[in-house]
């Protein structure tokens, strides 16, 4: 009998109760945009264990409210910050949670964004090239810190099946940085490497043109002799 009520009775008890847990974020579409407060409501809801059915439905709640938003405002982006953060607080190995979160507040939000997408790197030690990926566009595009792009993009390319532009953009994040030297051995390295005849052709382009702004303009006199010396070697070699 006590096996029978387990079964049958505390299963729909549990669910009764995840239920009456949701409730103070069952809100509409037009409640969430006129309740400022929802971030606090979700951040509140307490969980009793039932962490990752948890984090499932607010996921749900979050493409339903992404859905309904025609643009992406410092209100709403909060909402959607504190939305994802709380969903991968239940979830830390969330993945699609941190990309999504990510790709939507990149543009308004960037900071925010790559708040969110560098906290699914430390929770995730094995985390795919993808997250780091999408944090440094938010750095590199639309915040202008290739300081940071290169710290994201350093950790993107340590992925065994990162695609090849995440190493050209970190050749060119470096160069933007101030990196010259590294920028170009970077450049070499990808054109040695190169398996497609665009991929080789994209950075001879790059070397050629990084090799002779050195030669032109860089103070470094050692530097503009590697320079030379790299540019006359793949001239060679082409």
């Amino acid at each position: 009998m006590n096996k029978i009520f387990f079964k049958w009775g505390i299963i729909p008890l549990c669910f009764i109760v995840l239920v009456l847990l949701l409730k103070p974020i069952s809100l509409s579409i037009d409640d969430i945009r006129r309740i400022q407060g929802l971030e606090r409501a979700v951040v509140a809801t307490p969980n009793f264990g039932f962490d990752t059915i948890l984090a499932d439905i607010l996921w749900v709640k979050a493409i339903q409210y992404l859905g309904g938003i025609p643009k992406i405002t410092e209100v709403e982006g909060a909402v959607i910050y504190k939305m994802f953060d709380r969903i991968t607080d239940l979830d830390p190995q969330f993945t699609e949670a941190y990309k999504l979160g990510g790709l939507t507040l990149s543009v308004e939000e960037s900071e925010k964004a790559i708040s969110l997408l560098e906290k699914g790197i430390i929770n995730n030690k094995n985390i795919e090239w993808t997250v780091p990926y999408y944090a440094s566009i938010s750095a590199f595009f639309h915040l202008k810190d290739y300081k940071e792009a290169m710290r994201f993009l350093e950790i993107a390319v340590k992925a065994p099946d990162h695609p090849p532009h995440i190493d050209r953009l970190l050749a060119t994040a470096n160069n933007l940085a101030g990196y010259k030297e590294l920028s170009l051995d970077m450049w070499q390295d990808i054109y040695k490497n190169a398996a497609q005849n665009y991929e080789k052709d994209l950075a001879y382009k790059n070397l050629v043109k990084l090799s002779e702004e050195i030669i032109q303009s860089h103070p470094d006199k050692d530097l503009k002799e590697k320079a030379k010396a790299m540019l006359k070697d793949v001239e060679i070699k082409r």
